[in-house]
């Protein structure tokens, strides 16, 4: 069987009106010593007198003083030790003095000390405590049946004591809750704008990413084949002018197409190289341009093709064009071929394959089409294998899950 629990005090908040409470409590305890020396000829200097001045002087030094001390420190048995020092004063001063009828007035500031100090659900349990422990025994036990009209009035004055300053502790909880919600609502309002802050940087450095990869693999990819094509033009036009003027015608249209993209781009941000097209057709699209360029390309397809995610799509025709963008480049091969495989298992591959001089993988530089290329491809979670052996030819693999 659990026994009760132990009443835990609480550190309570300071009331604002602090400096006003302890003016209160010093003049309550020395109004209820006046009274009880004015009323009943006690003389100061008397022994009981000497006493009683003692025990008030003391009473109102700790009680003015001491909680306050007490509240600040986070080691709950120093209100312990304060309310039995208090306690047993008030205790000493009954026993001392013949007359407690007045004295009990000094009982009152302890009663509101006690209920700012304990947890709410125990008010009910210090004013009966005060009740039955300080004012039954001077006004029932001592006085009979005539004391119960005081007992009744003194009783009221503790339980309204008592209410009035469970109010004030209560309103004063509440309002330290309030200012610590709003402490906190304000943190977390200041966390907000730096997420805020951070979202944006990041959306804008991905938006900066993706315009660069968007540059690069659209206009960089028509620079490249329009280069090779006037290179290829500078190189016959004295032999072969009909094949100069061909490249040349070539060159031109390919800068319109990449003008066309360009603009595209630059009005919607979104624009899609692929214009509806399947994704084979869109890579044979490729491979043509390297035709024209003088490099023989093939498409193979493996297993059935179907409809692939846009992003996918869009992917895999990035990584076409950045693969035979490099073979027009660097490769300096006489053929390429594109593997498009759908049977692939948990996703589709696709391969760039050339016979060219290859290249060195220790040695070489990773350019910004390559990053890019990963940028996306690890976006959808696949994996991009560059292998190359000089001098047979390099092969890019992009695999993709759908």
């Amino acid at each position: 069987m659990k026994s009760d629990p132990v009443p835990q005090i609480t550190k309570t908040t300071k009331l604002p009106q602090a400096h006003i409470l302890h003016g209160v409590f010093a003049f309550t305890v020395l109004l209820g010593y006046i009274v009880t020396f004015s009323q009943f000829d006690i003389e100061p200097f008397s022994p009981v007198g000497m006493a009683l001045i003692a025990i008030c002087l003391i009473y109102i030094v700790i009680g003015t003083f001491g909680f306050e001390w007490v509240e600040r420190q986070d080691d709950r048995r120093w209100y312990v030790v304060y309310f039995a020092v208090q306690i047993a004063l008030v205790t000493l001063a009954i026993v001392i003095s013949p007359y407690f009828a007045q004295l009990w007035l000094i009982v009152l500031p302890l009663v509101s000390h006690a209920v700012m100090a304990l947890p709410p659900r125990w008010t009910p349990v210090i004013l009966l405590f005060t009740i039955m422990v300080f004012v039954y025994p001077s006004e029932i036990l001592a006085e009979g049946e005539g004391g119960i009209g005081n007992f009744l009035g003194i009783s009221s004055g503790v339980v309204f004591v008592g209410i009035f300053t469970h109010v004030l502790a209560q309103a004063d909880r509440a309002r330290g809750q309030m200012q610590q919600m709003a402490e906190r609502l304000e943190g977390m309002n200041q966390q907000l704008r730096e997420y805020a802050v951070q979202a944006e940087e990041l959306a804008t450095t991905k938006e900066r990413n993706r315009l660069a990869r968007e540059i690069h693999d659209s206009l960089g990819h028509y620079l490249t084949i329009i280069n090779v094509q006037l290179e290829a033009a500078r190189v016959v036009l004295d032999t072969d002018r009909d094949a100069a003027y061909q490249a040349l015608e070539k060159a031109q249209s390919l800068a319109k197409d990449g003008l066309s993209e360009v603009r595209r781009s630059v009005a919607a941000l979104r624009a899609s190289p692929m214009e509806c097209r399947p994704l084979p057709v869109a890579i044979e699209g490729l491979l043509e341009e390297c035709r024209t360029a003088g490099i023989q390309g093939k498409l193979q397809i493996t297993g059935e093709e179907r409809e692939l995610p846009a992003q996918a799509d869009h992917t895999l025709y990035r990584a076409a064009q950045e693969g035979l963008t490099n073979v027009c480049k660097h490769a300096r091969a006489s053929s390429v071929k594109v593997q498009l495989d759908y049977a692939a298992e948990g996703g589709i591959t696709l391969v760039v394959e050339d016979n060219g001089v290859g290249v060195n993988l220790e040695k070489m530089e990773e350019g910004f089409g390559l990053f890019g290329l990963r940028e996306r491809v690890h976006m959808l979670n696949g994996r991009v294998t560059l292998q190359s052996t000089a001098p047979k030819g390099s092969s890019l693999e992009v695999f993709i899950p759908v």
